[in-house]
C-alpha cells in the first residue's frame, strides 16, 4: 500500500526526508507545528518522533510539545474537546 506523505503530514516528499536530515527548514518545522495545534494526531506523532533527536532541534521540538502540552498554547482547549480520550493516550504513551 502506497502511503502519500503529504496526505498524512501536510509536508512534501522533500520536506518530510529532510526531517530526518541534519538540517530541518524553518518552513516545514512551521507547518507541522500548525497541524499540530489544529489538532492533527499524525503531526504530533511525528513531532513527538523529531524530539527524540539529540540535537538542538530535538531540544527545540520538546520545548514547543511542552509548551502546547502544558497549556501555555491555546490550542489544548480544542484539541481536548476534538479528542477526549486522546489526549491520555498521547502523553502516556510518551513517557
Amino acid at each position: 500500500m502506497n502511503i502519500c506523505v503529504n496526505s498524512l503530514y501536510r509536508l512534501s516528499t522533500p520536506q518530510f526526508q529532510n526531517l530526518y536530515s541534519e538540517e530541518v527548514s524553518d518552513e516545514g518545522l512551521a507547518l507541522l507545528i500548525r497541524e499540530v495545534e489544529n489538532g492533527d494526531q499524525n503531526c504530533i506523532d511525528l513531532l513527538c518522533n523529531l524530539a527524540l533527536r539529540n540535537d538542538d532541534l530535538g531540544h527545540k521540538v520538546e520545548k514547543i510539545l511542552f509548551d502546547l502540552f502544558s497549556g501555555k498554547k491555546t490550542w489544548i482547549t480544542r484539541y481536548r474537546q476534538k479528542n477526549q480520550s486522546g489526549l491520555p493516550y498521547v502523553i502516556s504513551n510518551r513517557q
